[in-house]
C-alpha cells in the first residue's frame, strides 16, 4: 500500500484530494503516487479525472459517467435524485472553456477532462 511520507491514512484517497500537488510525491520506497495511484493521477491512458471539479463546485465535473459509476446502489427504499440538466456532463457542454476553466488546485479542465474536452 502506497502512503504519502509513510503516514497512515495518506494513501491514494489522500492524493485524490489534491492530485496536482501529490502525484509527484514519493513514498518511503521511492515509488511516486502517480505510479502507485494511476487512476487517481490520471495515468491509465486517456481518461477523465474522477476528482476534478470546476472551482471545487459539486456537479461541475468532467461528466456524468463518473456520477453514475460512483452512485450508491439503488434499493426499494432509495429515493432517486437526478442531477439537474444544467449539471449533467458539465465540461462536455463547455468544451470551448476547457483551456480556461480550472479546479481549486489550478488544474485546467483540458488536462483533467481530456475525453470531455475532445483532447483524446
Amino acid at each position: 500500500t502506497w502512503l504519502y511520507k509513510g503516514k497512515n491514512g495518506k494513501s491514494c484517497d489522500y492524493v485524490a484530494k489534491k492530485p496536482s500537488k501529490y502525484c509527484d510525491s514519493e513514498d518511503d520506497d521511492g515509488t511516486t503516487a502517480a505510479e502507485a495511484c494511476p487512476l487517481t493521477c490520471g495515468n491509465c491512458g486517456c481518461q477523465d479525472s474522477l476528482t476534478w471539479l470546476y472551482k471545487g463546485k459539486s456537479g461541475k465535473d468532467c461528466g456524468r459517467p463518473w456520477r453514475i459509476q460512483h452512485a450508491p446502489p439503488i434499493t426499494r427504499s432509495s429515493t432517486l435524485t437526478i442531477p439537474s440538466i444544467a449539471h449533467q456532463d458539465y465540461m462536455k457542454k463547455k468544451t470551448s472553456k476547457c483551456s480556461k476553466y480550472k479546479d481549486k488546485d489550478g488544474t485546467k479542465a483540458k488536462h483533467a477532462c481530456p475525453i470531455a474536452c475532445g483532447e483524446c
